[in-house]
């Protein structure tokens, strides 16, 4: 009884520490943390396994991004058009207040059928309670050591991770090899050093690049401080630390999609999405390449380097990949830039459309394409072209 009052206490002290909230399950790790808290948060990919919101009537759960729909993967639900832009939206907004009922009408037009059958089950209560988070693994809704430790080893090949888009992978028009890659990150099948760990029950779980956060996937190629300056540099100002992705299924589902995962209106093709997942696939690749030289040869890491040669290997796999009439068309999005005439400095923009805000980048390049400046910030929330427009108006 002593010990169990102590370990309370300790957690107690350790979410004041932390200032653990409900968003904790999506929220980034901080940067400075003890050992015990990064094993804690190591766990996040285990326990959105089972945890998902039972509705209640407050207003903090996210209909997009939390977890509250027992009867779907994910426990999230799937938009009815992949175009739709994710605004924020609390489930309470969806239930009508009066009558404590679902608002079809609305579900039908941000939903997809099957999301809306499964809200639809959900029972609303007729007096007020608040939501809940719980553990849909277990009977009672309540966490165990004992059920997350079955869920952790009832994962094999053949069934996990589920509602993974694998036959879109495999169309990919890109090398075998980077495909074979995101399979096995897919799969967690990938020897991270959180991986080693929990096979081998010792070891350091830290990152290689940083040694500041564990190691696991979506750690490693998004989140992790020697891997965002590679993102921005070799995918035209992309900040991999925003986007929002927590599990492995999540990595697959960002390089098939990227525009659909984030939930992004875009006027790019089909060919130019093709692009983008090929240039990711091959960022993932040198990433993977680059940890991997750092902790067997301790190699010298080069941003620069590695962005040049990512953007050749694209280039090259589009060349063999693509018609010559589409080749010519992608070269500049490859490149990401036109030399400029001598003696002046040339400056792209872009902008990105997210949720709820805006960001803006602006990169000064010399005429040997070496990059001289880089600005980015977040913007408030507006159309594409007004978007446009502000990244402009922000780089004169």
């Amino acid at each position: 009884m002593i010990a169990s009052k102590r370990d309370s206490l300790c957690m107690r002290i350790l979410r004041a520490r932390y200032k653990v909230r409900n968003d904790w399950l999506r929220k980034n790790p901080p940067k400075r943390a003890s050992s015990v808290w990064k094993a804690i948060e190591g766990t996040k990919m285990l326990i959105a396994k089972g945890a998902c919101y039972l509705i209640g009537d407050d207003t903090f759960v996210n209909a997009w991004i939390d977890p509250w729909i027992p009867w779907v993967q994910g426990f999230k639900p799937k938009p009815e058009d992949e175009s739709i832009i994710q605004n924020p939206l609390m489930v309470s907004q969806l239930i009508d207040a009066s009558c404590r009922s679902w608002k079809i009408n609305l579900l039908q037009e941000l939903f997809d059928s099957t999301s809306v059958q499964a809200i639809i089950q959900i029972q609303i209560s007729l007096t007020p309670r608040p939501d809940k988070l719980i553990w849909v693994l277990d009977q009672k809704g309540d966490f165990s050591v004992n059920s997350a430790y079955r869920a952790s080893h009832n994962q094999s090949p053949s069934n996990a991770p589920y509602n993974v888009p694998w036959q879109r992978v495999w169309r990919l028009r890109a090398p075998e090899g980077t495909k074979m890659l995101l399979w096995r990150i897919g799969q967690n099948a990938i020897p991270t050093k959180e991986n080693i760990v929990l096979r081998i029950g010792e070891g350091d779980p830290n990152c290689v690049l940083c040694g500041k956060n564990i190691e696991n996937c979506y750690h490693l190629f998004f989140k992790c401080n020697g891997v965002r300056a590679l993102w921005f540099a070799s995918c035209d100002g992309l900040r991999s630390d925003s986007i929002p992705i927590f599990t492995n299924e999540d990595i697959v589902k960002f390089i098939v999609s990227p525009n659909s995962f984030l939930g992004v209106v875009s006027a790019r093709n089909k060919e130019d999405n093709e692009l983008d997942s090929l240039r990711m696939l091959i960022t993932l690749e040198a990433i993977w390449f680059m940890r991997n030289q750092l902790l067997h040869n301790a190699s010298h890491i080069d941003i620069m380097e590695a962005s040049q040669l990512i953007k050749k290997r694209t280039l090259e796999y589009a060349n063999k990949t693509l018609s010559k009439e589409k080749t010519i068309s992608k070269n500049k999005s490859v490149n990401g830039w036109e030399v400029p005439e001598d003696g002046r400095i040339k400056i792209n923009v872009d902008a990105a459309m997210f949720e709820n805000a805006t960001a803006l980048a602006v990169v000064a390049r010399n005429k040997n394409g070496k990059v001289l400046k880089v600005w980015a910030k977040r913007h408030e929330w507006c159309s594409p072209m007004q978007a446009e427009a502000a990244a402009i108006y922000w780089a004169i």
